[in-house]
């Protein structure tokens, strides 16, 4: 259902951003950087409807109903850090529990997200990642997402503009989750792949940056294989890649009846 009351109030905001002098017959006027990508394309910042975006990701995961059946999903691959590669599992499952397994045999640790929300990082010189980091991603989770059925999760989000990243035109999302994380998205607008995520501190700068790519299918889930994560100061932190994917999928049958679409 529409807002009215919220629909004008978000619109009268963007209209406030708005700058007459670039409709002006003006050769001096110069875009802000923001809005010029490298090849000299112009995107401005748009107030359109965030849920474009947020729809086009989740169908280009699969879909609602099939991000729903799925119960957990591994995946196992290495980490690189600092020159080394490190054996990683990543589990997940429903609702919200995650474990995060570096390393093998005695040396073997699980950071952790617990049901109750706590979350457990042991001291591990081969992690890879800083704790701080690893108890974002922790704190952050959520299983289906950060999109999926965003409404009822009470997060603010925003459509901001678009962003150029290399050959992937991406919808730029300003969300704002409902225990006061402050995110920055980028969603590839051809497949709704997540293809990036920046977390931004008090003063909307990048605290971490989170990027996604080589997607593959899984069970009919699309999950990246390749994720990076890097800080403006330090650079690249990690290189996460996973050569194996598995989805447990709980069954069900459709009612053809029911089908309308």
């Amino acid at each position: 259902m529409l807002d009215a009351e919220r629909f004008s109030a978000k619109t009268a905001d963007k209209l406030k951003l708005v700058d007459e002098r670039r409709f002006a017959s003006n050769d001096d006027f110069e875009l802000p950087e923001q809005e010029r990508l490298a090849d000299g394309t112009v995107i401005p910042h748009v107030g359109q409807p965030r849920n474009v975006a947020v729809r086009q990701h989740i169908m280009g995961r699969g879909g609602h109903k099939n991000l729903k059946r799925i119960q957990s999903i591994e995946a196992h691959g290495y980490i690189e850090a600092n020159g080394n590669l490190t054996p990683i599992v990543v589990e997940s499952k429903r609702p919200n529990s995650l474990r995060r397994i570096i390393g093998v045999g005695e040396h073997m640790s699980a950071a952790q997200l617990h049901l109750d929300g706590s979350v457990n990082i042991p001291v591990s010189e081969t992690r890879g990642l800083p704790d701080q980091f690893e108890r974002i991603l922790l704190e952050s989770f959520e299983f289906d997402g950060l999109f999926v059925e965003w409404p009822d999760k009470g997060h603010e989000v925003d459509m901001l503009g678009m962003r150029k990243f290399g050959d992937v035109l991406a919808w730029q999302l300003d969300l704002v989750q409902n225990g006061g994380r402050h995110w920055q998205l980028y969603i590839d607008s051809h497949s709704g792949n997540l293809v990036r995520s920046e977390r931004l501190d008090a003063d909307g700068e990048p605290i971490f940056t989170i990027d996604q790519s080589d997607f593959k299918e899984t069970s009919g889930f699309r999950f990246p294989h390749r994720i990076t994560y890097t800080t403006e100061n330090e650079g690249l932190l990690a290189t996460e890649v996973f050569d194996r994917i598995v989805v447990d999928v709980e069954p069900f049958e459709l009612d053809q009846d029911a089908i309308t679409h």
